[in-house]
């Protein structure tokens, strides 16, 4: 028995050896595990920060875009009212200098039936004083 007890004894040291080297081994699993699970914390960690970064660069990019959408079109409003306008008073000028050459044909008209009865006046005024 005592015999017996021994090899029992025996066999609980070797369950026991191999118990605590497994335990040892899966000790060390964890901590190789606890380790990828840090540097994956670290990893994820940077890569949010990334992300926000690269977020916060896309907003800034997209207001200068905004901004320079309005831009654009407020210059392009001011090109179309300075372009009406500028037909505005280049129609006017047209009328106005359209309305001077008017007036002047008529001047002129004028003047020369004026030049023209003087003539026949004088004409007339000439025969009579030269046939008398």
């Amino acid at each position: 028995m005592i015999n017996n007890l021994s090899v029992v004894v025996e066999r609980l040291k070797v369950i026991q050896e191999h118990t605590v080297d497994a335990l040892s081994k899966l000790s060390c699993s964890i901590d190789r595990l606890n380790e990828r699970l840090d540097k994956s914390d670290d990893t994820a960690r940077e890569a949010d920060q990334r992300s926000k970064s690269a977020h916060r660069r896309l907003d800034d990019f997209s207001e200068n875009i905004e901004r320079m959408g309005w831009d654009i079109e407020t210059k392009i409003v001011a090109i179309e009212d300075r372009v009406t306008k500028e037909i505005s008073d280049f129609d006017e000028l047209f009328k106005k200098q359209e309305l001077k050459r008017e007036h002047d044909r008529r001047w002129v008209l004028g003047t020369s039936l004026t030049s023209g009865a003087l003539l026949v006046s004088v004409i007339t005024l000439v025969l009579r004083t030269v046939g008398k």
